[in-house]
């Protein structure tokens, strides 16, 4: 019995538990993220595969230089700053544990055929899957069926995330790979029309979630991918993407509160974000080269926020402008990587990202955004291993 537990299947479950978790920020997800960091290094101690890991960190040494040059400016900003009320040497720490770590034992174990890109996808939309009919049943009797978080049609769905914006981006996140999947033309094949429902329930709860942030993001990324392929459309995609845009411009005229959070878009009301930004922007310049340290924020908040609610002004405020500059280097890799493989649909997701990152989540301590953005890179930079993908 015991023989079925196989190295690579007990890492797929491991991988498949933490990618569930991952919307849910729980214990569960803090425990299977140490499982897995203990498994890699039973399997790295046990194999002695020691000539392979060091075959891996130079493949990927460019990389690894940015992130240890990102941690260098967390840590001159740390130890330049009194930082002993913010929680920035464990939040740096779980920086390197969280992201830096999985990142590398995701790219380790694809380059041993553990897992392919297919089944980390599949585990991708399960976890997207769950969280939308969590969503909708959340939209249908008031509360999700896991947390009993309370949202509404009308007062905006969070499912079993913490706040309507979370919730949003990983609908936004499904919105995107479910329409980036539908690539056949036929779409009365089993998979497409399971897509397509998907993606309809994604926009749903996009929709009611009234996350302005994941529309404005979703539309530029949407932009640029048509732009991008307008000659590749058929006019039965054109038909179908007509159809979905008629059904959406519907709603917002004849929901109200649909057509009132649109109506605040439109006006650019940015819900005090402004605010927020200005006055980081004033603590900014007084430290200007290394920031007030990791999650500095939070003891230089506006009116009892604290959080700034814009990755720039955030790395900036936080790092200074040595800290920006190692992000931008990380951000220059990502590009180079993408443009050199054509993958124009990753470059849609990061454009996605990259938008939403103007009013949402922390880039430095923000669990679910970090853990989302280590799976992405992985996607990006697996290509460097140039495997033949098992099924």
């Amino acid at each position: 019995m015991l023989s079925i537990f196989t190295p690579q299947i007990v890492l797929n479950l491991l991988l498949l538990i933490w990618i569930l978790s991952i919307p849910f920020k729980n214990s569960i997800y803090q425990l299977s993220t140490v499982l897995i960091i203990i498994f890699f290094l039973i399997y790295i101690i046990k194999n002695r595969d020691f000539r392979h890991l060091k075959n891996i960190i130079l493949k990927f040494k460019d990389l690894i230089i940015v992130f240890l040059l990102i941690i260098l400016s967390m840590t001159i900003s740390n130890f330049s700053n009194n930082v002993s009320e913010t929680d920035a040497w464990k939040i740096e720490l779980s920086f390197i544990y969280r992201y830096g770590f999985i990142f590398f034992i995701f790219i380790f174990f694809y380059s041993k055929n553990f897992f392919s890109k297919k089944q980390i996808f599949v585990y991708i939309l399960i976890s997207l899957s769950i969280q939308s009919f969590d969503g909708l049943f959340q939209s249908i009797y008031g509360n999700d069926v896991f947390l009993q978080n309370k949202g509404s049609v009308t007062q905006g769905l969070t499912g079993a995330t913490y706040n309507r914006n979370i919730f949003a981006l990983f609908m936004g996140i499904g919105v995107l790979l479910s329409f980036l999947s539908i690539k056949k033309i036929n779409l009365y094949t089993k998979t497409n029309i399971f897509l397509f429902i998907l993606f309809s329930l994604f926009i749903y709860n996009t929709l009611f979630s009234y996350s302005r942030a994941v529309w404005v993001s979703l539309f530029v990324a949407f932009l640029f991918y048509f732009i991008i392929n307008i000659k590749n459309f058929k006019i039965q995609h054109l038909f179908i993407l007509g159809i979905v845009i008629f059904t959406i411009v519907l709603l917002f005229f004849n929901i109200e509160s649909l057509d009132k959070r649109f109506e605040q878009l439109m006006a650019g009301n940015s819900s005090y974000r402004t605010d927020i930004w200005l006055h980081a922007l004033d603590l900014i310049k007084q430290k200007f080269i290394i920031g007030w340290g990791v999650n500095g924020f939070s003891i230089h908040q506006w009116k009892n926020i604290s959080s700034i609610h814009n990755h720039t002004l955030e790395i900036l405020f936080d790092l200074g402008i040595i800290g920006l500059l190692c992000f931008l280097f990380l951000l220059c890799l990502i590009l180079k990587e993408l443009i050199k493989n054509k993958d124009y649909e990753l470059i849609t997701i990061l454009i996605y990202f990259f938008i939403w990152g103007n009013f949402g989540e922390s880039i430095i301590s923000g669990k679910t955004l970090l853990s989302s953005l280590t799976i992405f890179l992985f996607f990006v930079f697996s290509n460097r291993l140039e495997l033949k993908e098992r099924s």
